[in-house]
């Protein structure tokens, strides 16, 4: 019987770590989608500013 009970806790506690990697890996997933997502948005706004400096010669005329 005590045989089972440490069997019962050892399997309770591979589920948890499966749990709690499947949930890191998860996170894991959602910083780099939003790290992604900064990287594109800090690409767009790099490729504008120089189509303005290209428009402009890199001076404002008035």
């Amino acid at each position: 019987m005590t045989t089972n009970v440490i069997d019962a806790i050892r399997e309770k506690e591979a589920d948890a770590h499966a749990e709690r990697e499947e949930a890191f890996a998860e996170r894991n997933r959602l910083n780099q989608a939003f790290f992604d997502g900064k990287l594109i948005t800090y690409a767009e706004v790099l490729r504008l500013l120089g189509e303005d400096l290209e428009e402009n010669d890199g001076y404002e005329r008035n």
